[in-house]
């Protein structure tokens, strides 16, 4: 029996799907061919090619390059042979019973070594350190005692001494019997001070004035 129009039509139709479907493939591979030959033109699509092929070259080339062989172990060492050891010699027979003892030595004498006396350096130490002591308290006593510093002094222990400052910022002091001691004005607040001795003025770093005897 022939096939009816239905199968017909149903089978055109699956003719068309498929020559619809083929035709698809066949432009989307057209188009994708023609993307990646304008990609290739492009710097970016050179440098991926570019890249690609030296890696396909140098996996070529590592599979080309021979293994090295495996190198061959050492054949083992012979180890040394064991020397046998000296066999040991016999002892010598025991000496005779009857041989004789010697004589025992002469005994010595120890004769003691005579002691030494040390009482006449410690004598002679012991009168050196006296008479050195006795000749510095002798020169301590003929000197003369220290001289009192020279300089006037206050009578009654008052601050009598006038430590003035001058105009042109000397320290300069005046005791009684300087030209200028009654002048002499002392101002404490401006640092100007009072003394009891010209050695109280000078340790401070005051200097006598000119005018004074």
């Amino acid at each position: 029996m022939g096939a009816t129009p239905q199968a017909k039509s149903s089978r055109g139709r699956i003719s068309l799907v498929a020559a619809i479907l083929v035709a698809v493939c066949l432009l989307a591979c057209a188009f994708l061919l023609i993307v990646s030959q304008i990609w290739a033109n492009t710097p970016d699509g050179r440098a991926a090619i570019a890249s690609q092929a030296i890696e396909r070259t140098t996996e070529a080339a590592t599979r080309l390059t021979p293994k090295p062989s495996n190198t061959p172990r050492p054949s083992n060492t012979p180890r040394p042979t064991v020397t046998p050891r000296p066999t040991s010699s016999p002892r010598p027979s025991s000496s005779p019973s009857n041989t004789s003892i010697p004589s025992p030595l002469p005994s010595q004498t120890v004769v003691a070594a005579p002691t030494r006396t040390l009482a006449p350096l410690w004598t002679a130490t012991s009168n050196a350190v006296v008479e050195a002591a006795t000749a510095t308290i002798e020169v301590a006593a003929t000197q003369p005692p220290p001289a009192a510093p020279a300089g006037y002094v206050c009578a009654g222990g008052e601050a009598c001494i006038k430590g003035n400052i001058s105009s042109d910022g000397r320290h300069l002091y005046h005791f009684p019997g300087c030209t200028s001691y009654n002048n002499t004005k002392i101002d404490t607040s401006a640092g100007e001070r009072w003394f009891v001795s010209e050695a109280e003025a000078q340790g401070a770093g005051w200097t006598k004035a000119g005018n004074c005897p």
